[in-house]
């Protein structure tokens, strides 16, 4: 069985080990247009809770750039917040690009062939290489997604993320801030997560059809909030569109930001595209390729429907109604270890209480339509 997956980012990678690790005389070919020496284009949080989830069952020390033991979500005064502490730690904040290249290697003790190629079209890579079986795993400008005539999300259901890194002494290292602010991050939210040795990651996300110039904003944001001066920045385009109703079309399949899994609420993409991948490789492994799509419905797609619609929810609510949102969370208490789940958890909670300022009917309608 000869498999081909496009992409060797965290979804692809992970597609390839499990595959492999059930049916290790499988061809596979592990495809990236550059395998080493990537940028970090996303912040890198993920909860333990999530962690668990993807099956890996050790990340070694050196992928771990700080622990997560203090959350903070931010109203748009940027002094007003809910938030909650742990002893333990409750998430991770990972190297990314070293956290894929461990992968990689992984995938390639396992037999996967590497090849670093930007593929023009699933034609030519049809010229250079037989299949029986393709995977897409090339992001949201997916190469495989093209071929197969999909069409990208509307604009307000792909956020445009920026994010630089820099020196912050006196911050505290263990500690993940959000911030809620129209005037900062319409439609998104701004972020400062620890990355260890004194270093932040600080970004905001805003979707495509917001009519701003997001370096503008991160730039007002970063003298808002004291961050270091910007030298630099990273950009990636983040899917936060609803669940696809199929990830498979005949012997070919979606996984990761191609198949729009990533967490439309908070546009985390970690967590879900290793557990994508993991069910995507047991499925090429049967050679049953149409029981990957209710496996991964079952893992995340129905999460993700109620989460893009508690993004809408969200992107509904003026600045007074950002205010009170996290007024009311105050005393609220996490029951979970996933920071995702207790957002969204929270939200409910005050939108049930009133303390939005929607009535009854009006938050069930933006709940439960889209």
């Amino acid at each position: 069985m000869r498999t081909v997956i496009l992409g060797a980012s965290l979804a692809g990678v992970s597609t390839a080990i499990s595959l492999l690790s059930s049916k290790p005389e499988a061809e596979v070919t592990l495809i990236d247009r550059k395998l080493k020496g990537r940028p970090s284009r996303c912040a890198g949080g993920v909860s333990t809770y999530m962690l668990e989830k993807t099956g890996l069952e050790e990340v070694p020390s050196r992928l771990v750039q700080a622990g997560i033991r203090s959350v903070r979500i931010y109203g748009p005064d940027l002094k007003t917040y809910w938030g909650f502490e742990t002893r333990e730690a409750y998430g991770y904040v990972l190297d990314r690009p070293r956290l894929e290249e461990w992968l990689i290697a992984g995938a390639e003790r396992l037999g996967a062939r590497l090849v670093e190629w930007n593929v023009p079209s699933v034609c030519a890579l049809w010229g250079r290489f037989r299949y029986d079986y393709l995977v897409g795993a090339d992001g949201l400008t997916s190469t495989v997604r093209d071929y197969l005539g999909l069409p990208c999300p509307k604009p307000n259901d792909i956020h445009l993320g920026l994010q630089y890194e820099a020196d912050w002494d006196d911050y505290p290292q263990g500690e993940v801030r959000l911030y809620f602010s129209e005037r900062l991050a319409p439609q998104g939210y701004a972020w400062v997560f620890p990355a260890g040795k004194g270093s932040v990651k600080v970004g905001l996300g805003i979707p495509l059809s917001a009519s701003v110039n997001p370096g503008i904003l991160l730039e007002k944001f970063r003298e808002a909030v004291d961050a270091p001066p910007i030298k630099g920045m990273i950009a990636k385009l983040i899917p936060t569109a609803p669940p696809m109703e199929s990830c498979v079309y005949g012997n070919v399949a979606l996984v990761g930001d191609a198949g729009l899994q990533c967490d439309p609420l908070t546009g985390g993409g970690i967590a879900n595209a290793l557990i994508c991948g993991g069910l995507l490789g047991q499925a090429l492994a049967s050679e049953r390729l149409s029981l990957y799509d209710p496996w991964w419905r079952r893992a995340v797609g129905r999460r993700n429907l109620l989460r893009y619609r508690l993004k809408h929810l969200l992107h509904s609510l003026d600045e007074g109604q950002l205010t009170r949102l996290v007024e009311a969370l105050q005393g609220f208490k996490p029951r979970s270890p996933s920071v995702g789940k207790e957002l969204a958890r929270a939200i409910v909670h005050v939108l049930l209480r009133g303390g939005l300022g929607h009535n009854l009917k009006t938050s069930i309608s933006l709940l439960w339509s889209s």
